[in-house]
């Protein structure tokens, strides 16, 4: 990339300091840039899964639940579907800011507390800064979670006061992003915008945006022939249909997330259960209404940023809220049984099943073994090149993809190839 001088991605802002970080030691420790992929790819089930549990744990959730609901979250569609955005399957930023966010609704979080702690304040803005380098989508999505538990406390306790740990928590997130794009901002006012680079348009945020029928949708290649065909007749015949895709809850998922709208219906909520019940839905519905298409989102582009456009990957996060819904229920119910570890037991047992099924696929032999034929064969193609050329040579990588398959266009766009790999061979 950039060969001889480099390849810098200064004009293209990537707030993944994190992922970048752990990706260069993968391949440091391995040795081979498939590997470091590959590792990169399947650490992130257990890292996901253990950020689920814990936050489901501290939710005083049962054991075997948050076991499940942490496997559950873990297998996501959105996982295995988003291998070409390898830097979002690391989504465990999504349970940490949900639970921020239920600390400062429940007023457990408060930096201006008399009471507060000078060591745990330090640790959540510590916390809360690290998260920013996995990711500018995930750091948005934990700002809207953010405030919008911020202005439910201000509005249930009727304080003003209320609004200052949010608007400081969402600071410190603001804050951690820019630190991460710092290089490419320094870079920006030294040498000027690129206006190659990076083109958005508002309109992008209603194309990219998230669609409700999607999380309740199956993924379109479900093992169950009916479920596959009603989501493959949705995207076939209604419009904006892309990456978005791939935002199924499953079935845990999707009941949760029924029962966090059905709790707005609900009279009142007065025990640390329900509230906590209550806070999720709170929150939910402001990741709902600012990321759906037509929301929010589209205020924010016009107004601040259309760089920020595909709102649909805040289907993890919505994920996490509704998979916990599912398991506070289920754990209520469990707990005003005299049989409730049992229960607990053998209901996640069955949680985990469903999930394997709704969630994920057959393998298909087939295409792992093309796929490792394929790589095998540029292996060995590389191999030969470096035992031919001296250490340090350049090899010009022309895209033939680029090249009109008819036409006059296409004769001259061949000529000019030829003309390059010439000069090249020359050189």
């Amino acid at each position: 990339m950039g060969y001889p001088f480099g390849s810098t991605i200064y004009d293209y802002p990537i707030p993944d300091s994190g992922s970048l970080a752990a990706l260069k030691l993968f391949a440091l420790a391995t040795g081979n840039a498939g590997a470091a992929f590959n590792f990169y790819y399947l650490i992130g089930f257990p890292i996901d899964a253990v950020a689920a549990y814990a936050i489901f744990r501290c939710l005083q959730i049962s054991r075997p639940l948050s076991t499940a609901g942490a496997f559950a979250f873990a297998i996501l569609p959105f996982h295995f579907l988003r291998l070409y955005h390898l830097f979002y399957t690391w989504y465990f930023p999504a349970p940490c800011f949900i639970w921020f966010s239920l600390r400062i609704f429940s007023g457990e979080l408060d930096f201006f507390h008399i009471g507060q702690r000078v060591g745990r304040t330090l640790i959540a803005i510590a916390s809360l800064t690290a998260l920013t380098c996995f990711g500018v989508y995930y750091a948005c999505f934990g700002v809207i979670a953010i405030v919008t538990a911020g202005a439910a406390r201000c509005l249930q306790t009727r304080s003003v006061r209320a609004a200052w740990t949010p608007i400081v928590a969402a600071a410190v997130v603001t804050l951690g992003v820019g630190l991460n794009v710092a290089p490419s901002i320094g870079y920006r006012v030294a040498a000027g915008v690129n206006q190659e680079a990076i083109q958005r348009s508002p309109a992008e945020s209603e194309i990219e945006g998230l669609k409700i029928v999607q999380l309740l949708l199956p993924r379109r290649t479900h093992r169950f022939e009916p479920f596959a065909a009603l989501t493959s007749s949705y995207s076939s015949a209604f419009p904006l249909v892309n990456e978005n895709s791939t935002a199924s809850l499953g079935v845990l998922g999707s009941a949760g997330f029924l029962s966090l709208l059905a709790a707005f219906l609900a009279p009142g909520f007065s025990t640390r259960r329900q509230q906590q019940f209550y806070a999720l839905a709170i929150i939910t519905l402001g990741l709902l209404l600012f990321c759906t298409i037509g929301g929010f989102s589209c205020l924010f582009s016009l107004l601040i940023s259309p760089l920020i456009r595909s709102w649909n990957r805040v289907s993890v996060f919505i994920a996490f809220t509704s998979i916990c819904a599912a398991l506070v229920l289920i754990d209520s119910w469990l707990r005003r049984r005299r049989n409730g570890v049992v229960g607990a037991a053998v209901i996640s047992a069955a949680l985990v099943a469903i999930a394997i099924w709704d969630q994920t696929v057959p393998a298909c032999d087939g295409c792992n073994d093309a796929n490792s034929s394929e790589f095998r064969n540029d292996e060995d193609f590389v191999s030969k090149i470096e035992e031919l050329l001296p250490p340090g040579s350049g090899v010009l990588s022309a895209s033939v993809s680029s090249i009109p398959r008819t036409g006059r266009n296409r004769n001259e766009a061949l000529h000019l190839w030829r003309l390059h790999c010439g000069a090249y061979a020359a050189l």
